[in-house]
């Protein structure tokens, strides 16, 4: 099981060239039974573990994100789709209303 707990003050961070094949790194060292937990500090990193699921490099039942606010742990599920079954206020979504309005821009 590997959980990926999203912290941007304490959490690893990646660049960009180095994400992938270090998520897959992560995904192929993942043993079945045993329980791995990292802290990530850029939202990069939970975009790309949603990635490596529809890839097939880790099942969804062997991975979860957890994140923090007021003292309590938010456990997030994915399904084989990279679908989170919640999305939390703060849980990187921010990224996804900055490309919403780019989006919207060159459209008009």
């Amino acid at each position: 099981m590997l959980i990926v707990k999203y912290d941007p003050s304490e959490g690893t961070i990646k660049s960009d060239d180095h994400i992938e094949s270090w998520v897959e790194t992560l995904c192929a060292e993942n043993v079945i039974g045993e329980c791995l937990k990292i802290v990530v500090g850029g939202f990069m990193a939970i975009e790309m573990f949603r990635l490596a699921v529809v890839r097939g490099w880790i099942r969804p039942d062997e991975l979860s994100f957890e994140y923090e606010v007021d003292d309590s742990i938010i456990r997030i599920s994915i399904n084989s789709k990279g679908s989170l079954d919640q999305w939390p206020r703060g849980f990187g979504d921010m990224h996804g209303d900055m490309i919403s309005e780019l989006i919207g821009l060159k459209l008009k």
